[in-house]
């Protein structure tokens, strides 16, 4: 599971609203929960002497901003409880700047629970790499894929094409085209096929012909209790080989 943090896209016309043109809004989660932890930070930073009425204030505005981010009641407990055993172990409220050692505590277990190390993704230096997304209905697959195309073309230049493979949610094409114009990549229009085989079969000689480097490739959502569903998928899995194959997931799920 690749989580992806990047704040790219702010806002798009979405095909699925009923009123043409109407804008809707997308705030990231990241977005929000940084805003809510910056003003806890404030509010302790510069203070000599922390009480544990203090310290306790603190975390639980921390819980509250976690548990508002959508962020699972079980992980954000751990969170606070090991961020106040790290604090009162080392006995940083008597410490000389006790703020900046919460600041640091705080900050570090948010990196530990996020994912301390890093897992680049397998970009071939030659030739076409190909990256599936897959996932449940509503886990925000289309979105990623913009995301992680803007990321990359951000930060190596590579010439991506974006794939709708999704055949069955109404306007998922039109969706992922007007997230490719927002993020300026390619988006191959496969004029609403309805054969995911000829989807990717078509796409990848388009890919190949026109010398991208990178293929993102959308599916529609579904649940491993489908087994028509997870069939098709093992079948583009098969057709495409991707090199990475992530998975889009709730942070509840």
């Amino acid at each position: 599971v690749i989580l992806l943090t990047y704040q790219v896209i702010d806002r798009y016309i979405s095909p699925r609203v009923s009123c043409p043109g109407a804008t809707v809004y997308w705030r990231n989660m990241f977005g929000t929960l940084n805003e809510r932890l910056e003003k806890i930070v404030r509010s302790v930073r510069g203070k000599a002497i922390i009480s544990e009425a203090d310290l306790d204030l603190t975390l639980r505005e921390i819980r509250i901003a976690l548990l508002e981010a959508d962020v699972a009641l079980v992980v954000v407990r751990e969170f606070i409880n090991n961020v106040k055993a790290n604090i009162i172990g080392k006995e940083v409220l008597k410490s000389i700047k006790p703020d900046q050692m919460i600041i640091k505590l705080v900050q570090d277990e948010l990196i530990q629970i996020l994912g301390a190390n890093n897992q680049p993704l397998k970009i071939e230096k030659n030739g076409l790499t190909k990256i599936l997304f897959c996932g449940l209905q509503g886990s925000g697959k289309t979105t990623s894929v913009a995301k992680l195309a803007y990321h990359i073309q951000k930060e190596s230049k590579k010439k991506i094409l974006l794939v709708s493979a999704d055949i069955y949610r109404p306007a998922a094409q039109d969706q992922l085209k007007i997230l490719s114009e927002q993020v300026n990549v390619d988006f191959f229009d496969h004029q609403n096929s309805q054969s995911v085989e000829i989807i990717t079969s078509e796409s990848l000689l388009y890919a190949e012909k026109n010398i991208f480097d990178i293929i993102l490739f959308d599916t529609a959502g579904r649940q491993v209790i489908d087994e028509v569903m997870m069939l098709e998928l093992q079948k583009i899995h098969k057709q495409l080989q991707p090199q990475e194959t992530i998975l889009v997931a709730d942070s509840l799920t």
